[in-house]
């Protein structure tokens, strides 16, 4: 199995503040500092000498730069534009096949996270009794030229002959990344779980979906003291009670008419002790499942399947007294807010915009870079909403920063932070200030429903 080519971990370090401006601080401080990017220009052997193109204007040209497509003759333009200085598009081909250049901005990305010092009320964020921080790992694939099937293989069929995928974990309670990887398309999310383990400490929490399903890795963190919510995949149809005997979990649902189970049983083959949660789809969620799956089949489907249809199962080693089934339910919720992150990347940052692109090194080095532009707006958003009168829609955040995004690279170019950071600011809360929720978010409903289950718990108390 192929290994990715390479991955960014959030570390300990001290943090400070990405993002400020007087209204938060009474100091300025540097969103995008440049002599952090001299330094991993130079300390990578990226850029040895000084010409026509410098680290600050090649690297924020590349974090903070939205195109319908990327071609070098284009990158050459939005540098010329932005800083008057000559430079040609063999110029720029020659710096991105180095492999330091792309290691500069594996070590930008990776201070980046490291500074990550968002100031989240803590009023607002996810807190479950006896868990740590909460985590999220997902993936996605960006699709690319066919010519680079030999070097970035997709998994060819209905999908690309050629794509990228993004590993990442990120943490709801940091609102940040804490892991980024690059791979080929090739490469299953199933693979990744080493570098849960690696990335967890006692007492945190990993959401995942159905793709990086593994009992024994569940066991491991389980084993460890380490908890999971996972999704349990359809072709697991061995369960068990307490007692061993062997039941049709899928069979009892179809002719069950409450709306959750939450019972201990035994999974797989391997016997797997845990909480299995089965939640109950809304009506209409329901009706269009079943019917995408009689159209995906073509036949009528068996009770199970009708009921695989309806339902939701997961696997937790979360107790009851920690989180009821809907808390569960509503954490795996959460999962999306990931999915929509990427959807964000790719609208707002285009960072799959790639299908001109025929040399890797290209696009690996571009996908970096728009990380990096990423991780660095997550973390002036976090800021920005902790003192916002309403919720930050990264994905409204993204599309609105987007659009400035020409003085985002005036100004860093500049260094006029304190004139960064007033921007920010300016396009965040006239966004915050006009966008209405009809509905509670899924953080909110989360943090409601872990209340209601402590509320139980002192209740239950002698």
């Amino acid at each position: 199995m192929a290994a990715a080519y390479t991955s960014i971990t959030k570390v300990p370090s001290a943090r400070r503040p990405l993002l400020c401006s007087q209204s938060y601080a009474n100091t300025s401080r540097s969103f995008f500092p440049s002599e952090g990017i001299d330094l991993a220009a130079r300390s990578s052997g990226a850029f040895q000498r000084i010409r026509n193109i410098t680290p600050l204007n090649f690297v924020t040209t590349f974090a903070f730069w939205k195109a319908d497509s990327i071609s070098l003759q284009s990158l050459a333009a939005e540098i010329v534009t932005q800083t008057g200085r000559q430079v040609s598009a063999q110029a720029i081909a020659d710096k991105l096949a180095k492999p330091e250049t792309e290691t500069m901005f594996q070590t930008l990305l990776r201070l980046a996270l490291n500074r990550t010092a968002a100031r989240i009320d803590t009023a607002l964020a996810v807190t479950i009794p006896g868990v740590g921080k909460i985590l999220v790992a997902d993936s996605s694939q960006i699709a690319l030229n066919d010519k680079l099937r030999d070097e970035l293989p997709g998994t060819g069929n209905t999908k690309p002959n050629a794509s990228l995928k993004v590993h990442a974990t990120y943490s709801l309670t940091d609102k940040q990344f804490v892991h980024l990887s690059l791979s080929e398309g090739t490469m299953s999310d199933h693979s990744a779980k080493e570098d849960h383990r690696v990335l967890m400490k006692e007492g945190d929490l990993i959401l995942r979906d159905l793709g990086y399903f593994d009992i024994d890795d569940l066991r491991v963190l389980d084993s460890s003291g380490r908890y999971f919510v996972s999704r349990i995949p359809l072709s697991l149809t061995i369960f068990a009670d307490e007692q061993g005997c062997k039941i049709d979990l899928w069979n009892e649902l179809s002719q069950f008419s409450g709306y959750h189970i939450d019972r201990q049983l035994s999974i797989g083959s391997q016997a797997f002790q845990t909480r299995v949660v089965a939640v109950r789809l809304p009506k209409e969620d329901g009706k269009k499942r079943l019917a995408e799956t009689e159209k995906a089949k073509g036949r009528p489907l068996t009770p199970s399947e009708r009921a695989q249809a309806k339902w939701n199962l997961y696997i937790t080693n979360l107790t009851i007294e920690q989180a009821s089934y809907d808390t569960i339910r509503l954490l795996a919720a959460t999962r999306w807010q990931v999915e929509l992150i990427f959807k964000s990347l790719k609208s707002g940052l285009g960072i799959d915009r790639l299908k001109a692109a025929s040399t890797a090194c290209v696009v690996r080095n571009y996908v970096w870079g728009k990380l990096l532009g990423a991780a660095l707006l997550l973390a002036a958003r976090n800021i920005i909403e902790a003192q916002a009168p309403r919720h930050l829609s990264f994905m409204r955040w993204i599309s609105r920063v987007a659009d400035a995004f020409c003085d985002v690279r005036r100004l860093i170019i500049t260094k006029q932070f304190l004139a960064l950071a007033r921007l920010l600011e300016r396009v965040a809360l006239k966004h915050c200030l006009t966008e209405k929720h009809s509905k509670p978010r899924t953080e909110e409903k989360l943090n409601e429903s872990i209340d209601l289950d402590k509320s139980r718990k002192m209740a239950s108390k002698p």
